[in-house]
């Protein structure tokens, strides 16, 4: 079996039973499948994609602080004005 992205072949062959070093999982119809890729920079870029990042309680409470900071500004009547004075001035 051949999966195609756009414009690279990523992998070839039968799905693997299991995970191991070099390979991908993706999901087909709710299965886990896995897949072994030849190209180190195409596996490079693949594992980026998934790159979550830290999970700790401070990116969590800085997160959290972000969050309230942005709905505040958001919510203050001086922010929606200039916006759709932007949006509109921008438009024509």
């Amino acid at each position: 079996m051949e999966i195609v992205f756009p414009l690279v072949r990523v992998v070839d062959g039968d799905p693997l039973p299991t995970a191991e070093k070099g390979s991908v999982r993706i999901m087909e119809k709710g299965k886990e499948r896995h897949f072994l890729v030849d190209e180190p920079l195409v596996l490079d870029a693949l594992t980026a994609l998934h790159y979550v990042g830290p999970n700790t309680i401070v990116m969590k409470a800085m997160r959290r602080f972000k969050h309230y900071l942005t709905t505040g500004v958001k919510v203050r009547p001086t922010f929606r004005i200039r916006n759709l004075a932007r949006i509109f001035f921008a438009v024509s």
